[in-house]
């Protein structure tokens, strides 16, 4: 039994017998002229895309684009942050199991988890 306390209330749950539902993300192939280019690593002291940053509690990835349409690159990271960009310095790839946490702003798209970005080059 775990205990949470939330909204001013203690909710006791049983961790073995819980079973969670919810809508499946997917990576689209493409975002308007972005073409997806796979999960890539990032540092926050070593920006992988170092032009424009922006952070939105609803981010989804056409906002993103749309914000860097300026830029070759696009990435999103940590949920809520979009990351534009004319190159790609210092990352690695990784698997794209790795890039599956959901956009805020469209829950049916990843956002990426904290560290991790996501290229669509135009």
């Amino acid at each position: 039994m775990v205990s949470l306390v939330c909204c001013n209330q203690v909710l006791e749950l049983n961790v073995n017998s819980l079973t969670l539902y919810g809508p499946t993300a997917v990576q689209p192939q493409s975002v308007g002229v972005y073409q997806y280019q796979g999960c890539y690593t990032d540092s926050p002291s070593d920006r992988v895309l170092t032009g424009r940053q922006w952070f939105d509690n609803e981010m989804t990835l056409e906002k993103c684009a749309s914000w860097c349409s300026t830029y070759e690159y696009f990435g999103t990271e940590f949920e809520t942050q979009c990351f534009c960009g004319s190159s790609i310095t210092g990352s690695q790839q990784v698997a794209d199991s790795e890039c599956t946490s959901s956009c805020p702003g469209n829950i049916n798209e990843y956002c990426v988890r904290p560290l991790l970005c996501c290229l669509h080059p135009s």
